[in-house]
């Protein structure tokens, strides 16, 4: 239980060389995770306040070129710090990276995985569609906890 709680030193288990390990342990690359996690945070804010629509396939294009853009760049973020660690299931142990995959599953649900199935039509109840969407949205917030 210990090693799954062990804060910090997370990078204990990356690899000694390769370019994903070099940069998940950069400081510029945490402060660009950092920088985009706030920049998100004042997104989810402004499309608080400015979206009506429940579903993401229903939202403004400008909406949906932001959201996308934020998922592409957990997945990117998630894929090199996965590929970092020298023994994969070492990555268990990062809480931090247990959480964020969490987090980028309801991510990927949410933006691609729902849009993909209203637009195929897989379901006719869009009001179903929409109160389980609102249900995520209100978890992405939980991202913040990394601030």
């Amino acid at each position: 239980r210990e090693a799954l709680m062990k804060p910090g030193g997370t990078t204990d288990y990356y690899r000694k060389d390769g370019i994903c390990q070099a940069i998940a342990r950069s400081l510029w690359y945490e402060n660009l995770t950092l920088c985009v996690i706030a920049l998100n945070t004042v997104w989810l804010a402004f499309e608080a306040d400015w979206n009506n629509q429940a579903l993401l396939v229903n939202a403004d294009e400008l909406t949906q070129s932001v959201e996308h853009l934020f998922a592409i760049f957990y997945t990117i973020d998630w894929f090199v710090r996965f590929t970092a660690f020298e023994v994969k299931r070492n990555c268990l142990r990062d809480s931090w990276f247990v959480f964020d995959t969490i987090m980028l599953g309801i991510t990927i649900i949410e933006t691609w995985i729902l849009s993909f199935m209203v637009g195929v039509r897989m379901f006719n109840d869009q009001e179903l569609m929409a109160s389980n969407s609102a249900v995520v949205r209100t978890a992405r917030v939980m991202k913040l906890w990394r601030v």
